[in-house]
């Protein structure tokens, strides 16, 4: 991932992912942005609202 931000400016910040968040070929996330990256649309620098979340607990 290639990001363009500066300090203060985060919203004005942009991200290019060529292969997506997940580095995992059989993940749903695997190619997310390869086609915003091969047509040069720029992905905001800060995140949208949270669409999934992951808790962590101990077994038990």
């Amino acid at each position: 991932a290639i990001a363009f931000v500066a300090p203060g400016h985060e919203r004005d910040g942009i991200v290019h992912m060529p292969g997506g968040q997940s580095g995992h070929p059989l993940s749903p996330f695997w190619g997310a942005g390869h086609d915003d990256w091969v047509a040069g649309r720029p992905t905001p620098f800060l995140p949208g609202p949270a669409l999934y979340t992951l808790t962590l607990a101990p077994p038990g």
